[in-house]
C-alpha cells in the first residue's frame, strides 16, 4: 500500500470552480453553535438567511433534544437513569431509544465487539449483558458497576436527526458537522462536495481531496484528544476487552451512508487495528476506511479515490 507521514483530519472545500456560493437563486448560509459539549457547524442553501436560521433554529433543538435522550451526564436522561439502576431495576424507555441500542449492539456484533456501548463500566461485562426489553419497552443493566455511553455513536445519530428533519423540511443540500463527524447531501454548484484529507501533524496541509455528493464522513484519532502516559501517547479512544487506551493508531476516517454508522465505525476500527478493520470494512457495502498508523503508515480501503 501507499505510505505517507500522514494523518486525517476533515475540512470542507465549499468552492466550485472558484466559486464560493452557487449560482442559482439559493445561496449556502453557515451556522455555528457549542452542542452536546462540542462544536457543531450547519451550512444549508436557502433563498434568504431568514429562511435559514429558521432551517438552523430546528436544527439546534434537535441536537439538543438527543443530547437530553442519550448523555450520560444530566441525571434527568434515560441513559442516566439506566446507569443508576444498574444491579437494581429496570427502566422504561422510549421506543426510539430502544432502537438505538439495538443499532449498537448490531455495530457490536458487526466488529465482534471492538464497539460496545458498555466500554465505561466498572465490573467485568459487555454489550451481550443488557438486557433490552423492547416490547415491554425496558432497560436493565443486571450488574452493579455496569454503564452504557453513546459517546462513540451520539454525534454521529445527532447528525443524521438532523439530515432527516431537513430533508423532510425540504432542504436540498447542506453539510452538518458534528464536531468532525459529517454528513452532507446534494452539491457544491454542479460538482460533489470536496473533502480534504488532512495531515493532523501539520493541519495546514492535505494530501488529497475525496469528492462525496451524499453520505457521512467520520474520523477518530488521537491528534486532538490524547495524553502522555509513561512516556507513550495514549488515545481517548478505549480498547472495550482490554479496557486500555489506544497506542498505535493515529486516525481513522470511515466513509459510509450514515453518520452513526460512520462514527461507531471509526471508533471500532481503531480498536480492531488496520488489517481487521480494512478487512471488515471490504465486506460491507458502501462504506470505505483510511487509516494512519503511529509511524504514518497509510492504508485505506479498495474503494477510495484520492484527487
Amino acid at each position: 500500500m501507499l505510505r505517507y507521514l500522514y494523518s486525517v483530519f476533515i475540512i470542507i472545500c465549499l468552492v466550485s470552480n472558484n466559486k464560493v456560493f452557487s449560482q442559482s437563486i439559493s445561496l449556502l448560509f453557515h451556522k455555528k453553535a457549542v452542542l452536546m459539549g462540542c462544536d457543531f457547524s450547519f451550512t444549508i442553501e436557502a433563498k434568504d438567511s431568514l429562511i435559514a436560521e429558521k432551517f438552523f433554529v430546528k436544527a439546534i433543538d434537535e441536537v439538543n433534544r438527543i443530547e437530553r435522550l442519550i448523555s450520560s451526564w444530566d441525571e434527568i436522561t434515560l441513559t442516566a437513569k439506566i446507569n443508576l439502576q444498574a444491579g437494581i431495576s429496570k427502566v422504561k424507555v422510549n421506543q426510539e431509544y430502544i432502537a438505538l441500542l439495538e443499532y449498537s449492539n448490531l455495530v457490536s456484533r458487526l466488529t465482534d465487539g471492538a464497539f460496545d456501548i458498555t466500554y465505561a463500566s466498572k465490573t467485568s461485562c459487555n454489550y451481550q449483558d443488557i438486557v433490552l426489553d423492547k416490547y415491554d419497552a425496558t432497560v436493565f443493566l443486571p450488574k452493579k458497576g455496569m454503564r452504557i455511553e453513546f459517546g462513540a455513536i451520539g454525534k454521529g445519530y445527532a447528525a443524521d436527526c438532523v439530515y432527516r428533519l431537513w430533508q423532510d423540511l425540504g432542504v436540498s443540500k447542506g453539510i452538518i458537522d458534528a464536531s468532525g463527524d459529517l454528513f452532507v447531501w446534494g452539491y457544491n454548484s454542479s460538482d460533489p462536495w470536496r473533502i480534504a484529507i488532512t495531515n493532523p501533524f501539520d493541519i495546514s496541509t492535505h494530501f488529497g481531496l475525496v469528492s462525496l455528493s451524499k453520505g457521512a464522513v467520520v474520523t477518530s484519532g488521537d491528534y486532538r484528544n490524547y495524553k502522555w502516559v509513561n512516556g507513550y501517547r495514549e488515545s481517548h479512544i478505549i480498547d472495550p476487552k482490554k479496557h486500555k487506551a489506544l497506542t498505535d493508531i493515529a486516525s481513522v476516517t470511515v466513509f459510509a451512508p450514515t453518520a452513526q454508522l460512520a462514527d461507531a465505525l471509526a471508533t471500532a476500527i481503531s480498536v480492531m487495528g488496520v488489517d481487521i478493520g480494512i478487512h471488515r470494512v471490504e465486506q460491507l457495502d458502501g462504506v470505505e476506511a483510511i487509516c494512519i498508523d503511529r509511524k504514518g503508515n497509510f492504508y485505506k480501503s479498495s474503494g477510495i479515490g484520492l484527487d
